[in-house]
């Protein structure tokens, strides 16, 4: 987390199906504890730029199986400023019940 850390702005802006965070501080303790979650990232296509990147990704995780996801950067001064995360809830909403 503290390579990771680097790259982020201190006012980043977070948004996912699931939640919303300001701040670089909530925005790293967030991406640390749901990696704990994830046993594997397998990378379907990645686009960008200087000012942004899209990420497209499966990700697996032993509770709630494989997550597909998008993952949309903006990108100022080298740092990302904004992450918008978009994924099917699913199967979280699933491993929940």
């Amino acid at each position: 987390m503290a390579s990771a850390a680097q790259y982020v702005a201190d006012d980043i802006q977070f948004e996912s199906p699931m939640t919303r965070l300001s701040g670089a501080h909530d925005y790293l303790e967030a991406v640390g504890q749901f990696a704990q979650a994830v046993t594997g990232v397998k990378i379907i296509s990645a686009l960008g730029n200087d000012q942004q990147a899209l990420v497209m990704y499966e990700m697996k995780t032993a509770a709630m199986g494989v997550l597909s996801a998008a993952d949309h950067f903006v990108i100022a001064d080298g740092r990302i400023t904004t992450n918008k995360l978009v994924f099917d809830t699913y199967p979280i909403r699933a491993s929940q019940l």
